[in-house]
């Protein structure tokens, strides 16, 4: 497809898939830092999202070099969205800076310093199932790494985030990523830096 999010290709890159590699730098130099760093902008500044929370933490413990470098640049990633010097050609073609407000990391063990506590295993009547469920099915897509089956656990999955970044007051521990971000309409007007009609 020409479209990727509605936008033309123009604003990405192309990040070539060789495989993995065990080693954070390996990854970097395969798929070039500014490359990638350049396609997770161009996705902050076309999603506009208030928070981004990144699996990965950017070190060895995401285990291979791919998921370390999908951790270090999703901080990077943070900072650049708002940026508009950083892509300036992604801005000239239409793309606005995007500056997220909140940033979270996972892999945080229970007895680490963890921000948040999240169980997914919990049901969602929205969408009738539980988050667990509902990912796992999502994986099953997924024909490689073990994935191509569905395989639901029930049951409580407990899940901890660590706050690595805000631009709003948030508590230290905190009931949902959206603690200190008035995600009211009206709230979400002035979030905009726009007048929210009557």
């Amino acid at each position: 497809s020409d479209r990727y999010y509605g936008l033309d290709r123009q604003y990405f890159t192309t990040v070539v898939d060789y495989g993995f590699s065990k080693r954070l730098d390996e990854a970097l130099d395969k798929w070039g830092t500014e490359h990638v760093l350049r396609d997770v902008v161009g996705v902050i500044r076309t999603e506009r999202p208030l928070v981004i929370i990144s699996r990965f933490q950017g070190n060895q413990r995401d285990g291979h070099g791919n998921h370390q470098a999908a951790g270090l640049i999703s901080q990077q990633a943070f900072k650049a969205a708002g940026d508009p010097k950083m892509f300036p050609d992604q801005i000239a073609a239409g793309l606005r800076p995007w500056q997220p407000l909140k940033l979270y990391m996972g892999g945080v063990r229970e007895n680490e310093d963890w921000t948040i506590r999240v169980d997914t295993g919990a049901y969602d009547p929205v969408i009738g199932e539980s988050y667990q469920t509902f990912a796992r099915l999502g994986l099953s897509f997924q024909r490689s790494q073990n994935s191509g089956r569905f395989a639901p656990q029930p049951g409580p999955s407990v899940s901890y985030y660590k706050r690595l970044e805000s631009l709003v007051n948030a508590p230290a521990k905190e009931t949902s990523f959206f603690d200190g971000i008035d995600v009211s309409l009206a709230g979400l007007f002035r979030t905009l830096g726009r007048t929210a009609p009557p």
